[in-house]
């Protein structure tokens, strides 16, 4: 309210009863969400009140004198890379094939990725969550959905792994511990950064947009669900190999951000993260010789391209009142953990390698050399 009388008051005397209003901010004024400010009803957003469009103000570069790489091979052999994790994982049954315990070891260079008070805290009696980091003087930065972007990829292949030999359905199965966290959660649940709720409520959406359950013809499913910036998403993916080759015809996603301010934007957003998340986790291979990349242009460094997308991206959302929370990120791990187990289903073969294209095609390296 305090930032309506400061920013929007001032200029909302001069708007009258416009419906569309076009705003030019500039500066700091740029990363301000003007559609989540207070509308003249306290009890409602601008958003709800009328159309906001927004365009930025040109600037400006400063222009220094600081020597620039002189080509795309200069700007591969410097900069910062994405860490380097690694996890290790256990888990036991009981007679009922209920899950009882779970372990999970992780870490990383130069930092671990490990999240210990997400899920599955406070829906497994016996949780164990350890992890470790080595210092490095390699120069790295954050990637995409940070941390995130490895853990949940590898959890959601793991916990596929454990809902067959539950002999469970994938979703039941991740549904049954939702329920417990919400039921009868152990543990110090209090402090658990999720809310199993919300969670389970991305995998009925799912469950239901695409039909799960229902077999395809020629096509092998995967599903995965993941939280992470404060925001619950879930992903299927529909695909058939072809010469050793995924071909992924379709991806399915279902995301709980909260409010959604612009649906147009955040499907974007949405199809954006999950295509990027297929396509770091069958590509974008870097080896290093001597200190040095060995891939220094795109014709060697394969980044996912048309021919290698998803034909089709469905966004779905549930509808919230909770205030909007984070969406660039979010779909981008379960994507990849949902690609990981519809490979299984397509291959009997469990991926947790990336890139997978090494283990799906021994040839894929010397094809690459060779570009």
């Amino acid at each position: 309210v305090d930032l309506r009388k400061q920013v929007w008051a001032p200029v909302a005397e001069h708007l009258g009863a416009a419906k569309t209003i076009l705003i030019s901010p500039d500066g700091v004024l740029g990363r301000l969400p003007f559609a989540a400010l207070p509308g003249n009803d306290p009890e409602k957003y601008l958003l709800e009140e009328a159309t906001l469009l927004t365009v930025p103000v040109p600037q400006e570069l400063t222009r220094r004198n600081t020597p620039q790489p002189t080509g795309r091979e200069d700007d591969m052999t410097f900069g910062a890379y994405r860490p380097t994790y690694h996890a290790y994982y256990r888990a036991g049954l009981d007679k009922d094939n209920n899950l009882i315990a779970f372990h999970v070891k992780a870490g990383g260079v130069p930092e671990t990725p490990l999240f210990a008070d997400r899920f599955p805290a406070s829906a497994v009696e016996n949780y164990l969550a350890e992890s470790w980091a080595i210092d490095s003087n390699i120069t790295t930065a954050a990637f995409r959905a940070p941390r995130s972007n490895f853990m949940g990829a590898v959890e959601q292949a793991f916990l596929d792994e454990v809902a067959e030999l539950a002999g469970k359905d994938p979703i039941e199965f991740r549904l049954e511990l939702f329920d417990r966290a919400k039921s009868a959660p152990v543990g110090n649940w209090e402090i658990r950064h999720y809310d199993p709720e919300r969670y389970a409520g991305v995998l009925k959406l799912i469950r239901e947009k695409a039909n799960w359950g229902t077999p395809k013809n020629g096509l092998s499913r995967g599903v995965a669900a993941y939280f992470c910036h404060d925001s619950y998403s879930a992903n299927v993916v529909d695909l058939r190999m072809e010469n050793e080759k995924p071909i992924i015809e379709k991806v399915y996603c279902a995301t709980d951000c909260g409010i959604v301010v612009n649906p147009i934007a955040a499907a974007n957003m949405v199809e954006g993260g999950s295509v990027d998340g297929i396509g770091h986790a069958l590509y974008s291979m870097l080896t290093l010789k001597d200190g040095v990349p060995e891939q220094r242009n795109f014709n060697d460094y394969h980044l996912i391209r048309n021919s290698d997308a998803p034909w089709d991206v469905e966004a779905h959302f549930v509808e919230s009142d909770v205030h909007p929370t984070g969406l660039g990120e979010p779909p981008f791990a379960p994507a990849i953990g949902a690609l990981a187990n519809a490979l299984y289903k397509a291959t009997g073969k469990r991926y947790y390698h990336q890139p997978f294209m090494i283990d799906i095609e021994d040839k894929y390296l010397q094809r690459e050399e060779s570009v």
